[in-house]
């Protein structure tokens, strides 16, 4: 991971203070969330179910079924987030650290769930939060006056 520059006159545009990881998974979110409604619209037009997980929450069967609507509201959240984030919006580090830390409170809260279910299930999805969330907060202070070309 490269560092963050100490100052916004060095670190140029708010899309040079994004490492090349974190702009990977933006534009996988991003992708999910345009497919997200396209694959609602299939299923209902076919009459096959549609399958969703994202943090440990899985739900498989119909796309209007609440389960399905939580999870693809999550998904568009998290697109959105990229989206700000991606193409330098000044809203962009904000939303992706309150995705960010919900992302982190849904898979510790399927990890409890899992327990009370008499298994466990280890959500490896922390292991890119953490450091995810530590370089937005590295980015944070430098994102309002960095150039938003």
């Amino acid at each position: 991971m490269a560092d963050i520059p100490d100052t916004a006159e060095s670190a140029g545009t708010r899309k040079n203070l994004i490492p090349l990881w974190i702009k990977v998974f933006g534009w996988m979110f991003l992708a999910m969330g345009v497919v997200i409604p396209l694959l609602a619209v299939f299923a209902a037009v076919t009459g096959q179910p549609a399958s969703y997980e994202v943090f440990g929450l899985r739900y498989h069967g119909s796309p209007f079924h609440p389960m399905a609507l939580v999870i693809a509201a999550i998904l568009v959240s998290l697109a959105v987030s990229a989206y700000g984030l991606l193409f330098g919006k000044p809203w962009g580090v904000n939303a992706c650290l309150v995705t960010g830390y919900g992302g982190v409170a849904i898979c510790l809260l399927t990890m409890v769930y899992s327990l009370s279910q008499g298994t466990f299930n280890l959500r490896l999805d922390l292991l890119v939060h953490i450091p995810y969330l530590r370089k937005l907060h590295q980015i944070k202070p430098l994102w309002p006056s960095a150039a938003v070309r």
